[in-house]
């Protein structure tokens, strides 16, 4: 996820999948209903998303090869971190909607992990 060259700065073009991969996982029912929530009231993961998400656009800058990169914002990096475990996770084949007690999926989705 970070640029091995540049440490201090988070790569678009590693984390372009990552950013997206949440709501890939999680569905687009899900990503609808916490955009209709008060922001006060959206899952942590999503507010995540939304703060990195305004942070990218604020700040960040074309790099000499073409990419874009900037300094990760802590929530940028919490939600890219979590979406890159999520999908090592998955990788590994123990993310299942069927397993333990309703899927981790579904575990997951609720702000209070019910």
């Amino acid at each position: 996820m970070f640029c091995t060259e540049c440490p201090e700065t988070l790569r678009f073009r590693s984390t372009d999948y990552s950013l997206n991969y949440i709501p890939t996982v999680f569905g687009k029912e899900w990503f609808e209903a916490e955009l209709a929530r008060p922001e006060n009231e959206r899952h942590p993961l999503f507010q995540w998303r939304v703060n990195g998400m305004q942070y990218l656009n604020a700040y960040n800058q074309v790099q000499p090869d073409g990419s874009y990169a900037a300094l990760p914002s802590g929530p940028l990096a919490a939600y890219a971190s979590f979406a890159f475990n999520l999908f090592a996770v998955e990788d590994n084949s123990r993310l299942d909607e069927g397993e333990c007690s309703g899927g981790e999926i579904a575990h997951l989705r609720h702000k209070c992990g019910r």
